[in-house]
């Protein structure tokens, strides 16, 4: 089973220590830090913790605009195995690009990790340069945002 959870102040010493570990990442922890991942921060549509039973596997947030941008913060691969992340995000996927879809055209992600790439375009995203991938929403739809357990 998998749950959004609001990102909130006590999730922050995890947030820094995965950004840290995480080389993408690793020079954003002295600007951003990781109090811009915290659920309503300015500019952010959505924010959260995706948790699997055995506990959070990422935490994700999602700027406001058109096409949305996706934002996502893994466990190191010590912490959370791929396998375990990429079960929990198959299951996730539908629930927040259901959501998104009411909000937004399309959404985008920055990457430049191959995995992640690759993992995404086997979910329809495609390259429109600059490192980014997008996946169009074919029409918006009105989901039930009741699904992310109060998580803005």
């Amino acid at each position: 089973m998998i749950r959004f959870t609001p990102i909130t102040v006590e999730d922050q010493p995890q947030i820094l220590e995965w950004m840290l570990a995480d080389p993408y990442h690793k020079h954003q922890a002295d600007y951003s830090g990781p109090g811009w991942w915290l659920t309503g921060q300015k500019g952010s549509q959505l924010a959260f913790c995706l948790q699997d039973d055995t506990g959070p596997v990422l935490f994700a947030r999602v700027d406001e605009g058109d096409p949305a941008k996706l934002h996502t913060q893994f466990a190191p691969a010590e912490i959370v195995p791929k396998s375990r992340l990429v079960r929990a995000m198959l299951k996730a996927m539908p629930v927040l690009f259901g959501y998104l879809r009411s909000v937004a055209s399309a959404v985008v992600f920055e990457s430049t990790s191959l995995a992640l790439i690759q993992f995404f375009e086997k979910q329809n995203f495609k390259s429109v340069g600059n490192d980014l991938y997008e996946l169009t929403f074919e029409e918006p739809v009105l989901v039930d945002c009741g699904t992310f357990d109060g998580v803005k």
